[in-house]
């Protein structure tokens, strides 16, 4: 496993489509990553499901029926075969609990596995592979139900809502800003002129 991974990060490096920060970034990283991967390894092992499952689902208000005329997508990281979603996420710091309950994947994730299956997931873990000094693997639980799902809803609702007037929301500093083609609007940003 570890020269499978070193032999594709070696290929992902030399394609020239890598940046560092420092010469010396790309092999600290190389040695957390085979550290965490190690760890993740002699985890107990639990039999799977289905990985990378993708699906286009309605996203339906259970208490009215309503039906959003555009589908929800994703793409959720592991399914245990015991009914746990599992989500795999490798932060440069740990996540606080704190977020947990509002996290809007984990709830799409959740809603997800309840249409596809007919049941809710035993459980929702968020497996972070940390990347501190001393990399570290960090589990958090949690659990959704009707209302996160009623509120998934009117959240996807007023997003559509927004996106078909035009409405525009900047993230500034998301961790994926530096390859967005929308960074320089996100910047320049004052304001989403009003539609008449």
């Amino acid at each position: 496993m570890l020269r499978v991974f070193e032999g594709d990060w070696y290929a992902q490096v030399s394609s020239g489509n890598v940046e560092f920060d420092d010469d010396d970034a790309a092999d600290r990283l190389l040695v957390k990553g085979k550290e965490l991967l190690t760890q993740f390894y002699h985890l107990p092992p639990a039999p799977v499901r289905d990985s990378e499952l993708r699906f286009a689902l309605p996203l339906i208000n259970a208490a009215t029926g309503e039906v959003l005329d555009v589908p929800i997508r994703g793409v959720i990281d592991l399914v245990e075969a015991e009914g746990a979603v599992v989500e795999f996420k490798a932060p440069q710091k740990a996540p606080p609990m704190a977020e947990l309950p509002d996290n809007v994947q984990l709830t799409v994730y959740s809603y997800a596995y309840e249409k596809l299956f007919g049941m809710p997931p035993k459980e929702i873990r968020k497996v972070s592979l940390v990347r501190t000094k001393t990399p570290k693997i960090e589990v958090q639980v949690t659990g959704r139900d009707a209302k996160d799902y009623e509120r998934l809803f009117h959240l996807g609702k007023e997003v559509l809502k927004g996106i078909r007037t035009g409405v525009f929301l900047p993230n500034r500093g998301n961790w994926m800003c530096a390859s967005c083609e929308y960074q320089a609007d996100c910047l320049a940003w004052a304001g989403n002129e009003e539609v008449e």
